[in-house]
């Protein structure tokens, strides 16, 4: 990892707080920012989120409603008529940005709730998160998103997931999907990045950023 100024890499498209930099990766494709979601400057955002799509599973509780209430009314009636039976876990579906204007999209994943697990359960619940970071990509892709910015999808108190693990698994599953030998080149000129993985910037979840940068290593 390389650290650079965080005037040198910030977002400047679109409005927002773009956080702190923490950390990119040496061809400056990603990058680790201490940033609130909500208004993070991005082509798309990610919203961890469930099957009725009604709230935010974000680490903070407090944060539950954040995008939901940062879209607008209209967003979530968007998405009842455009996925009647709601969103699946381990799907993703991306929208207009609607009332949020620091995004041109807003991703909605639907990520496994990894507390009621057993161990006969655990490998589906990895493979429906790995499937979660790659249906948010496709659905970047089909709208020619050209950043994206994730959190760190499932860690915390409400899904359960171990932070290192997540991270570690989240990052792996990205950097694949852009690396893959037929389509990785299209796949890169689509989403040239940067692609933001953003951990929170203050409170008892701050400690996040050292799962993303161990995942880094």
């Amino acid at each position: 990892m390389e650290a650079s100024s965080p005037e040198s890499s910030a977002p400047k498209a679109l409005p927002g707080d773009a956080g702190r930099f923490i950390c990119s990766s040496p061809d400056g494709r990603y990058e680790v920012r201490k940033a609130i979601m909500v208004n993070f400057p991005a082509a798309a955002i990610v919203n961890s989120t469930n099957l009725s799509m009604t709230c935010n599973t974000a680490t903070i509780p407090a944060a539950k409603f954040q995008i939901t209430k940062g879209g607008g009314s209209h967003m979530l009636q968007w998405l009842c008529e455009a996925l009647p039976n709601g969103l699946p876990v381990g799907e993703a579906a991306v929208s207009p940005s609607f009332d949020l204007p620091n995004c041109d999209h807003i991703i909605h994943t639907n990520v496994p709730n990894y507390r009621g697990r057993t161990r006969s359960t655990i490998p589906l619940l990895r493979q429906q998160l790995v499937d979660c970071y790659r249906r948010i990509l496709e659905e970047a892709y089909k709208v020619a998103a050209a950043s994206i910015a994730f959190p760190c999808l499932g860690a915390g108190l409400v899904l359960g997931w171990r932070r290192r693990d997540v991270s570690s698994l989240g990052l792996n599953t990205v950097r694949l999907w852009f690396k893959h030998p037929i389509h990785g080149a299209k796949r890169r000129e689509r989403t040239p990045g940067p692609i933001y993985f953003l951990s929170d910037p203050v409170g008892p979840y701050e400690h996040q950023v050292d799962s993303w940068l161990a995942a880094f290593e």
